[in-house]
């Protein structure tokens, strides 16, 4: 039986995620309660599987049901496919043929699978591939303060003016958050997606508890110019969500990247950092290429008519990585 996904959820899917059956992030806490929560997630809990549901445009989708031990996924897949589940997004490589098993159609989405990353090499950058990312930590023009976020109204509001300055420079000055009162539901902030990031971002600074996440901030002359948020998950992936720089100063990228592995990823039993997906966005993805990625955590979409319609994904659930 379904309910409505809620924070109290979280320990369960928690308590489900702790192995290495994944290395995505399609079940953390500020996926299903952030980027989900425009879809009206809804969730079930059985002994055996954790699957969750939302709707977009008149349809429903599913999320890959979530399981402890592998042989307990094609008991999921019977449930949902008797509940007549067309889109089963966040499929992941092991899953496939359970999937084509029960006629699923098996699409791989390139743009929506996550960056897995070495995480002594990005903690040591050493070697010649991480030279250039040396280079500009070196070369980082000024002092900077590297300190955890307070929670403060103080930390909050300068974070966020911050992603605000990050936003006008992304949309091309197009959009303007000193002026504009409705800058985050303007047409450059939706098709781009940041307006649902700018909620995202929101709701992990409100709760970090119960989105386990850190954050951290470089302050340069007492200002924040730079910030990056994350965990590290119960099946030992630690993962940046937010990352967020001011691109006056030069380096600002790979500084509080490399700052933010050596603060919380040097953990021996950690297998991966994830840097999840590009969008499909060539800058993007050249910049997650840039620090040499060991692999892909590859992710499909399920689809299949029960009713002889064709089966579309919404382009806005597919923007955000569903």
């Amino acid at each position: 039986m379904f309910e409505k996904l809620e924070k109290k959820h979280i320990k369960t899917i928690y308590e489900f995620l702790n192995n290495d059956n994944t290395d995505d992030t399609t079940y953390a806490a500020i996926s299903i309660l952030g980027w989900m929560a425009p879809f009206n997630p809804e969730i079930e809990i059985a002994n055996k599987y954790v699957v969750i549901k939302f709707t977009y445009e008149g349809q429903t989708g599913y999320l890959t049901p979530l399981v402890k031990d592998k042989n307990d996924y094609e008991y999921a897949v019977k449930k949902i496919y008797e509940y007549q589940a067309n889109q089963i997004h966040g499929v992941i490589d092991w899953q496939k043929p359970i999937l084509e098993k029960y006629g699923y159609e098996v699409r791989y989405s390139r743009k929506n699978s996550e960056y897995l990353y070495d995480p002594q090499s990005l903690i040591t950058l050493r070697g010649k591939k991480f030279h250039s990312k040396r280079n500009f930590i070196n070369g980082f023009p000024k002092e900077y303060v590297w300190r955890p976020y307070t929670g403060s109204k103080e930390d909050k509001d300068a974070i966020f003016e911050m992603f605000c300055k990050w936003c006008h420079w992304r949309t091309g000055g197009s959009v303007d958050p000193c002026k504009d009162p409705n800058w985050r539901t303007s047409e450059a902030m939706v098709e781009a997606g940041y307006d649902l990031e700018a909620d995202v971002l929101e709701m992990m600074l409100a709760d970090c508890d119960t989105f386990a996440c850190s954050v951290d901030i470089l302050e340069v002359d007492g200002e924040i110019a730079g910030f990056v948020g994350g965990e590290v998950l119960p099946n030992n992936v630690g993962v940046i969500y937010f990352q967020k720089g001011d691109i006056q100063y030069r380096g600002i990228y790979p500084l509080i990247d490399n700052l933010f592995c050596k603060t919380h990823f040097d953990i021996p039993t950690l297998r991966y950092i994830n840097k999840q997906e590009d969008m499909g966005i060539e800058g993007l993805r050249k910049s997650k290429e840039s620090y040499n990625p060991v692999k892909l955590a590859d992710r499909y979409i399920a689809t299949q008519s029960f009713d002889g319609k064709e089966v579309k994904a919404s382009s806005r659930a597919l923007r955000i990585g569903l």
